[in-house]
C-alpha cells in the first residue's frame, strides 16, 4: 500500500489478515488512525507508516501488535506520543520517530514504558 495516496482506513480493512508479517502504508496521507485499526494483526513484525501526515499517537494504537520488532513512523507531523503507546510491544526492537516535531511525551517514563526489547529509538 505504499504510495497510494491513502487519507483513511475503513475499520475492519485487515481483520481477516491475521497472519500478515508486514505492513507498507508509507507515503500515503494518513492523518489519522482509528485505535482498532491494526486490532487484527497479531502476527505483525514489521509497521512501516513513515512519510505519512500523523500528529499523535494515541494511547494503545499499536496494543494488539503483540509480536512487532520493527515500527517506523519517521517523516509525519507527530507532535504528541501518548502516555501508554508502546507499553504492549514486548518484543520491539526499533522505532523510528525521526524528522518529526515532538513536543510533548506526556511522561517519558510511562510512553517508554513496557519496552523490554527496544534496540534503537
Amino acid at each position: 500500500f505504499d504510495m497510494n495516496l491513502i487519507e483513511f482506513i475503513e475499520l475492519n480493512s485487515f481483520s481477516r489478515l491475521t497472519n500478515l508479517a508486514h505492513l507498507v502504508l508509507s507515503r500515503n496521507r494518513l492523518n489519522q488512525l482509528n485505535l482498532s485499526t491494526f486490532n487484527s494483526l497479531i502476527n505483525l513484525q514489521y509497521l512501516n507508516l513513515s512519510l505519512n501526515q500523523l500528529e499523535t499517537i494515541e494511547e494503545n494504537l499499536f496494543s494488539n501488535l503483540l509480536n512487532l520488532i520493527e515500527l517506523d513512523l519517521s517523516r509525519n507531523f507527530i507532535k504528541t506520543i501518548a502516555a501508554y503507546s508502546f507499553s504492549n510491544l514486548k518484543k520491539i526492537e526499533k522505532i523510528f520517530l525521526n524528522q518529526n516535531s515532538v513536543k510533548f511525551l506526556f511522561n517519558t517514563k510511562e510512553t517508554l514504558y513496557g519496552l523490554i526489547s527496544i534496540k534503537f529509538i
